[in-house]
């Protein structure tokens, strides 16, 4: 079975902690019982991504771990892009 998916939805694969990933489907089950259906972890997600860029840039980069506190990041290989740079493509909404 086929699906659409919404023009304004993206699809990723990422790597992400095993707490965060607990702590966001404790907010998914919230969002369940505020909405009455069942919800997607990405809505959890979405949610949590919404609070937080919110907040200035300079402040989030303030919560930065550094490598050596975090060295998880570094375990997970190097990335790989086409170019020097990341260059996304303009996404229309």
């Amino acid at each position: 079975m086929h699906h659409n998916i919404p023009s304004t939805l993206v699809r990723f694969n990422l790597h992400i902690r095993r707490d965060h990933v607990q702590r966001l489907a404790q907010l998914a089950q919230l969002l369940v019982k505020k909405k009455g259906r069942d919800v997607r972890l990405a809505e959890a997600i979405e949610l949590a991504l919404v609070a937080g860029l919110h907040w200035k840039d300079a402040d989030l980069l303030d919560l930065a771990i550094p490598d050596n506190a975090a060295p998880y990041w570094l375990q997970v290989g190097p990335v790989r892009r086409p170019g020097s740079v990341i260059v996304p493509r303009v996404i229309k909404l």
